[in-house]
């Protein structure tokens, strides 16, 4: 069982890599990775192609996962197709990319914010989910920005009191995962500080991040020891507020420089 958005997430960091230092020692396995995503590009609705969620079914998934085209999976391709394709020049890569923020601002975006997907045949998700809203701004651009409000509107968790390794935590504001949840996600809560970052709101990107910070210093054993992790969700199942996250951790140190995965600091400007 492959997703597509976990090998496009493997081409973004090389690709982000590359642009960065120069580079190009892991070129060869991230246009290996887009040969791979490539087989998994369908056309869901008449000609705008998009990324299935995986190569086969998860065992334990209720629907079929060949059949599920992902926003959050297209968004990741996108990304990778968009910024190899510019630093080896391949036009074909491109020509993916351009149909993938078709389908994904087309079928997938209703006018005020994306929707959480779709299932062939014909079968849009309607859910609204937050990594819809804050990567999308990452990866297409500032000009869906609205879709921040929306986010904040129907998954900001304020003013909630949580009991975090022992110590009661009062206060702490944030962004939950999708409508329906009440617990605090700090990955994507950093997903929308980088969001706010992107359209120039400073003073959200920096409310929020201070925001994870109080969290994840609530968790930390030792303040005097130069190391910080960042907590899953205040949520405390399966240990989920007191152990430290990779991916929440990993967004807190990107927004600590100002980086957005999405967008590396390519020399040419091409959507």
């Amino acid at each position: 069982y492959t997703t597509t958005g976990a090998n496009a997430w493997v081409a973004m960091g090389i690709a982000y890599y590359e642009a960065k230092t120069g580079d190009r020692q892991f070129r060869a396995m991230g246009l290996e990775n887009l040969e791979w995503m490539r087989r998994h590009c369908l056309k869901p609705f008449g000609d705008e192609r998009g990324v299935v969620m995986a190569d086969k079914n998860y065992p334990q998934s209720r629907h079929d996962d060949t059949t599920i085209f992902a926003v959050e999976h297209n968004l990741d391709a996108y990304s990778a197709f968009r910024s190899l394709g510019i630093l080896s020049e391949r036009k074909e890569y491109l020509a993916i990319a351009a149909d993938l923020r078709q389908f994904l601002t087309g079928a997938l975006y209703d006018g005020k914010r994306f929707r959480g997907g779709a299932r062939l045949p014909d079968k849009l998700n309607h859910a609204f989910y937050l990594d819809a809203q804050s990567w999308s701004v990452l990866a297409l651009g500032a000009e869906y920005k609205g879709c921040l409000a929306l986010a904040e509107e129907k998954c900001r968790v304020e003013g909630k009191s949580h009991k975090l390794n022992g110590r009661q935590v009062d206060g702490l504001v944030g962004f939950t995962e999708w409508a329906k949840s009440t617990h605090l996600w700090p990955e994507g809560t950093e997903g929308m500080v980088a969001a706010y970052y992107l359209v120039g709101d400073r003073e959200k990107g920096d409310t929020y991040h201070a925001q994870t910070r109080r969290f994840a210093e609530a968790l930390d054993a030792d303040l005097t020891d130069n190391t910080l992790g960042v907590p899953y969700a205040t949520a405390d199942t399966k240990g989920l507020a007191t152990c430290e996250s990779v991916a929440g951790t990993a967004w807190f140190y990107l927004n600590e420089r100002r980086a957005n995965p999405f967008q590396p600091p390519l020399r040419k400007a091409v959507r």
